[in-house]
């Protein structure tokens, strides 16, 4: 095969289409992976998170967040390798592989920080022993009464431990969340003791292997959807703020995933007094303040692209026996033209998942590379009709507002906008100023464009 026929094969272009999957979260060292602190305000997981926990004497619970899939994840999994690397124990999940996120409260986060860490050890035959003692102890304090008839009726073993018919039952019978969740309150002292009684357990464990410290880390709580209470407070203030102290009840290391609007709540100054600085993961700046194309910013989202096909042609051409000499195939054989290029990577406003859903879409308006303009525009329509749909009538003067003037207002509205990734969080890589603009995708929306001809008149 020569370089005109891979680039016209029908897996290769598969393969590209896959690498773009905007789900997948990169584990550590993963050779796609490409650093962007520089032209995201300098951030680092590594200084702003993992530090605090080496170096740390007691303790720490530490928040972190960013918008939904602006790559929180893979930044996480980075500090889990370096962790281990220091001789850590590291326990990570993505909580919304066993929690309801719609119906959630922080008995039901406990308990999954719990069940993991039993999980993880018990994987490795370290903790048979704590796993059957700590079901016992819960047995104590918890009336699980009907709940093991409706998990036996739903098919689920009847013979698990108490503490895996508990975990079991929030999971899987909503009916009896709230009254497992008030047991657990009821007895908030002795449900706290017995968890740090098997904490401090599994710390003795470790310390025969040398491993200094035990840092759990749930992921994935930023998706719990925002619930309006009666008294006008959010479900995620109850849950970060109001249970503050039971979710740093536990004598390890924990890292809680959080809202990005949380940081912007009324309530923000009480947040910080609780945990510390919450660190926000910011977006790749693809313009400045002033509106300015950012050239760092766009040749750094344009070697994301660029690095995940650079390694679909070395794989490609490594298990093709048909390729028999060297075949350089780069990002410019791919996309019709480098403007294409730029254009798609300013469009994603820098946000990491947004780059994988205009590749992918793009690809899917195509039979062959390269990548046209034509596809290009259509992907950006697609995205842009979802993003139109998701915003209120009343809201379109909001986005102009923080389009004018690059901040956020400390209101409901405005958080929803930054939960919903119509407004996005930016930081100044040199005095690390926070500022926020409207994603790109809307400011080619009818309804923002009256909006801005409105404010103008007025």
């Amino acid at each position: 095969m020569d370089k005109n026929s891979i680039i016209k094969d029908s897996e290769f272009l598969s393969d590209i289409y896959n690498q773009f999957s905007p789900d997948r979260p990169l584990p550590a060292n993963d050779p796609v992976y490409v650093d962007c602190s520089s032209v995201r305000g300098n951030d680092d997981i590594i200084r702003e998170l993992g530090r605090k926990i080496i170096r740390s004497n007691k303790p720490t619970y530490q928040l972190y967040t960013g918008h939904r899939g602006g790559g929180k994840s893979t930044e996480i999994l980075r500090l889990e390798y370096y962790l281990k690397k220091e001789g850590c124990r590291v326990v990570y999940f993505e909580a919304d592989e066993d929690l309801d996120l719609g119906d959630v409260g922080y008995p039901d986060i406990l308990l999954a920080c719990t069940r993991h860490l039993v999980e993880e050890l018990n994987e490795q035959e370290e903790a048979n022993f704590l796993y059957k003692w700590i079901g016992e102890k819960f047995k104590e304090i918890l009336d699980l009464g009907s709940s093991e008839l409706e998990l036996q009726e739903i098919g689920i073993e009847h013979q698990m431990s108490p503490f895996a018919k508990i975990t079991s039952t929030l999971q899987v019978v909503p009916s009896k969340r709230q009254e497992i969740r008030k047991q657990i309150e009821s007895n908030q002292v002795s449900f706290a003791k017995i968890i740090n009684q098997f904490i401090a357990q599994i710390k003795d464990k470790l310390k025969i292997n040398n491993q200094t410290k035990l840092v759990i880390i749930a992921d994935n709580l930023d998706r719990i959807p925002t619930v309006r209470n009666q008294d006008g407070s959010s479900n995620h203030e109850e849950i970060f703020i109001d249970c503050s102290s039971q979710l740093k009840s536990l004598i390890c290391h924990v890292i809680y995933t959080v809202p990005i609007s949380l940081v912007y709540s009324n309530r923000s100054a009480i947040l910080r007094e609780r945990y510390g600085d919450t660190e926000v993961l910011p977006m790749i700046m693809v313009r400045d303040k002033k509106g300015n194309r950012d050239p760092k910013g766009i040749e750094r989202i344009k070697k994301v692209i660029e690095q995940r096909i650079n390694f679909v042609v070395a794989s490609f051409i490594a298990n093709n026996p048909n390729i028999n000499q060297p075949i350089n195939i780069t990002i410019n054989d791919l996309f019709d033209s480098p403007e294409s290029i730029d254009l798609l990577c300013s469009m994603t406003g820098g946000h990491a998942r947004e780059i994988m859903l205009l590749v992918q879409s793009a690809m899917d308006w195509i039979e062959t590379f390269p990548i046209t303009r034509n596809a290009i525009n259509k992907a950006i329509a697609t995205s842009r009709n979802t993003y139109e749909q998701q915003v209120n009538h009343e809201d379109w003067p909001k986005l102009v507002e923080v389009f004018k003037r690059k901040k956020i207002i400390n209101k409901d509205e405005y958080r929803q906008l930054l939960y919903s990734r119509c407004i996005l969080e930016y930081r100044d890589p040199d005095d690390l100023q926070v500022w926020h603009d409207v994603h790109p995708l809307i400011e080619n929306i009818q309804q923002f464009k009256d909006a801005i001809s409105q404010d103008n008149g007025s």
